[in-house]
């Protein structure tokens, strides 16, 4: 993703594209990288993910690039997917759970929406916008607990007015807390809604310590009153979790002025640690909303160094508690609960890739961009001086069957898809590659056809751009780690931390009432680990193409980490993610409460689609189960201490390599494709200086 923004970048105006002639060479036959989506042929057209994947409605540059591909398209009206509207679909409701007291306990939590579009642009909030705002997510969440529909969009922008009774209170200061006193249900909103003024009423100035104290004192006014004797019941657990955490964000954000001395200030410690620091209860760091930070940012456990990680050697560290470093995270947070447009939280109308890359690709091939499928780069070679990238060593892969270049897509349902291997027809010697099972992403070549290529400096580039994934850069970059006069390249791959993710896809025969699950279209988060997470997809199904015959009827994608193992392989690692759908199965009748065998008490097999009848466990083998285990397929984490030794994608060493990827520093340092689509745009930048701006730099808080 970073490395396909670099390029539409670099192509945006009739005047970048006079200047710079851009090529793109690709493992494989297919773009995305992580975020690379099949199309099953053989097997209705299906839609197979490396994982889930969800964007952030704070994920500025992400949709505002992915707006400006849609527009310069111009797809026919009739085309199903033709805006961005029409690529993503907003969910306004998530599912969490705990495992408390022996039991599995779930509660719904709203996620709200307001008028904005995804991608516009939207001021940068003060302290005390997100006072209001943080304290506009307790109200929705005590109101979500109470079974009521949120009064108006959460969002700093949208204000009510304030009641009589609240100016009083506020008047009185932090001592109006007292005046609450044991006051009757209503006191709860009272309370909140009170402190939802503060920013009007003080304008900026005023006694900040005062402010956490009002925090504080209805933080403990609530568990003393209606939490502490009570957390065996699931509500008043996940609200007082909700409203602890809420507030111990607020009280450290005004505590240790982040949004004017940087979030960097607290980026080596873990969160956890720095919640503790500012009040949250233990209840409440191993609750679902805290817990759920950590799942989706793949952070239960450190991977290892991409260093360490060469040989394969290593396993990671299984037993680490938390591997997030906390201004990253609180950043993350912010922008995403404080600064998001239209929704929270959204997800894709077809593959991933279907609605992200293909646009993007066919952009790029109308602005000229070159693209070389089957291309894998072997190593970066430098010069003499070690001053500057001298050469690139690539392979081809395979070659093409005939004159033309490799045309990649498909249509399926009237939607511009990729495949989920090659066109075979187009590779010579084809259909003997297909039956060897040559993986051309796993590095295979033709044995037959494969040729060594050598891309030299002014002969055939000016500048490269290494945009791949972090993990597989030492086996390429070895000249730059060995490199003296250049430690910090080594010193950033010995800081970087990476972990294997794992996915399974399950088509269903029921639907999802049949199933029991009561939350169509909704995320959940926080189940067993590793397979924490779970999304409902059944409306993808009218993007595939079964039959009336098969009768799919539901469709669900899950997802978690996949811990190393020492001396792994490719296969190794997909037994283990299959062995963990299938312990995850034996569990989600907590979840797919009427997906019960009557005879067994266990999970019912037969609720699986299976085009060739196969029985109990088995019919897994009908499901799509997958290990991420090549490097570049690795999730990049951020650990405690590990981003001062990130570089930006100007600072490789050499001025005509630029990085790119998530794994740069851009300011939003965390695993996600905003931070792609940032170090895509920094990178641009520092070759040809366009883009000018981008959002969310133009504030200290950001850096």
């Amino acid at each position: 993703m970073a490395g396909l923004t670099t390029a539409l970048e670099l192509s945006a105006t009739p005047e970048l594209r006079d200047t710079y002639e851009v090529t793109i060479h690709q493992l494989g036959w297919r773009l995305g990288g992580k975020c690379a989506t099949g199309r099953n042929q053989a097997v209705a057209d299906r839609i197979e993910e490396h994982g889930l994947h969800l964007w952030f409605g704070g994920y500025a540059n992400a949709f505002s690039m992915l707006r400006t591909c849609y527009e310069q398209l111009d797809r026919p009206a009739h085309a199903p997917i033709r805006t961005l509207e029409d690529a993503f679909l907003p969910l306004t409701y998530g599912v969490l759970y705990d495992h408390y007291d022996g039991q599995w306990c779930h509660s719904v939590t709203a996620m709200p929406v307001n008028s904005d579009r995804p991608g516009d642009p939207v001021p940068i909030p003060g302290i005390f916008d997100l006072v209001e705002t943080g304290i506009d997510a307790v109200l929705l969440a005590i109101e979500s607990a109470e079974g009521q529909r949120p009064p108006h969009p959460l969002s700093w922008r949208h204000h009510q007015s304030l009641p009589s009774w609240a100016q009083a209170m506020m008047r009185e200061g932090e001592e109006g807390l007292a005046w609450l006193g044991d006051e009757a249900e209503s006191g709860l909103l009272h309370a909140a809604r009170a402190f939802a003024t503060v920013r009007r009423h003080l304008g900026g100035h005023g006694d900040h310590r005062g402010l956490c104290r009002m925090l504080d004192g209805f933080r403990q006014w609530f568990w003393t009153h209606r939490a502490q004797d009570h957390l065996d019941h699931t509500p008043t657990r996940h609200l007082f979790t909700s409203i602890d955490f809420f507030t111990s964000v607020l009280i450290g954000l005004i505590t240790d002025d982040l949004l004017n001395q940087g979030f960097d200030t607290v980026n080596d410690v873990d969160l956890r640690p720095w919640l503790t620091r500012h009040g949250a209860r233990d209840v409440t760091l191993h609750g679902p909303m805290v817990r759920s930070l950590y799942d989706e940012s793949f952070a239960q456990n450190l991977g290892p160094s991409v260093l360490d990680l060469a040989d394969r050697s290593v396993a990671g560290d299984h037993d680490h508690e938390g591997v997030t470093a906390a201004g990253a995270m609180l950043l993350v947070l912010v922008r995403q609960l404080f600064c998001y447009r239209g929704a929270v939280l959204y997800k894709p109308r077809a593959g991933f890739a279907d609605v992200v890359v293909t646009p993007m690709y066919e952009l790029l091939r109308s602005r000229g961009v070159h693209v070389e499928f089957f291309h894998r780069v072997d190593a970066l070679h430098l010069s003499a001086d070690r001053h500057r990238v001298e050469s690139v060593a690539l392979t081809r892969q395979a070659s093409l069957a005939g004159p033309d270049p490799y045309q990649p897509l498909l249509t399926v349902e009237d939607v511009t898809c990729w495949p989920s291997e090659p066109f075979w027809d187009q590779l010579e010697g084809g259909s003997g590659l297909a039956a060897a099972d040559v993986c051309f992403e796993q590095g295979d070549v033709d044995p037959d056809h494969a040729e060594a290529l050598t891309l030299e400096m002014d002969r055939d580039f000016d500048v490269v751009v290494l945009g791949i994934s972090a993990a597989a850069l030492p086996a390429l970059c070895g000249e730059l780690i060995d490199d003296a006069g250049n430690p910090r390249f080594q010193s950033m791959l010995a800081h970087t931390h990476t972990i294997m993710t794992q996915a399974f896809q399950l088509w269903s025969t029921r639907t999802l009432a049949e199933l029991g699950w009561e939350y169509a279209g909704t995320v959940s988060s926080c189940f067993i680990e590793p397979l924490d997470t779970y999304c409902d997809m059944t409306e993808l199904l009218g993007r595939e193409t079964w039959t009336a015959a098969d009768d799919a009827r539901s469709v669900g994608y899950f997802c978690g980490v996949l811990d190393d193992a020492a001396d792994d392989s490719a296969a190794a690692a997909t037994a283990r993610a299959r062995a963990g759908a299938t312990d995850y199965l034996a569990h989600i009748t907590a979840q797919w409460t009427k997906a019960v065998d009557p005879a067994s008490g266990a999970f019912d097999w037969s609720v699986l689609l299976d085009r060739e009848g196969r029985t109990g466990a088995d019919r897994l083998d009908a499901q799509f189960v997958r290990a991420n285990f090549e490097l570049t397929e690795r999730y990049v984490q951020t650990p405690p201490g590990s981003v001062r030794y990130r570089l930006r994608p100007d600072e490789s060493g050499y001025p005509n390599l630029i990085l790119t990827g998530d794994w740069t520093r851009t300011g939003l340092d965390m695993g996600c494709v905003e931070s792609a689509v940032m170090s895509g745009m920094l990178a641009s930048r520092a070759i040809s200086g366009f883009p000018k701006t981008m959002a969310r730099e133009d504030h200290l808080w950001n850096t």
